[in-house]
């Protein structure tokens, strides 16, 4: 199923984050989420161009930092 990594990226974000309201509020969860985004961010045989990758690592490093900002609740 050829999808672009942008669009991979943001189905995985969108299943992450419905597993994650589904199961609570979990700090583990969230690990495995920012450890399986920052692997998808170092890929190598990324089809898109390097400005655009650049794009994608910001978005990705933004999207980490909300979702720590946010998930940081829960560990109190």
């Amino acid at each position: 199923m050829g999808l672009v990594p942008q669009l991979t990226v943001i189905l995985f974000c969108l299943l992450a984050c419905a597993s994650a309201v589904v199961r609570g509020c979990n700090h583990h969860t969230l690990q495995e989420i920012i450890q399986h985004l920052n692997t998808l961010s170092r890929e190598k045989n990324c089809p898109v161009s390097e400005l655009r990758q650049t794009t994608l690592k910001d978005f990705l490093e933004n999207l980490k930092r909300i979702m720590q900002k946010r998930y940081s609740k829960c560990r109190r």
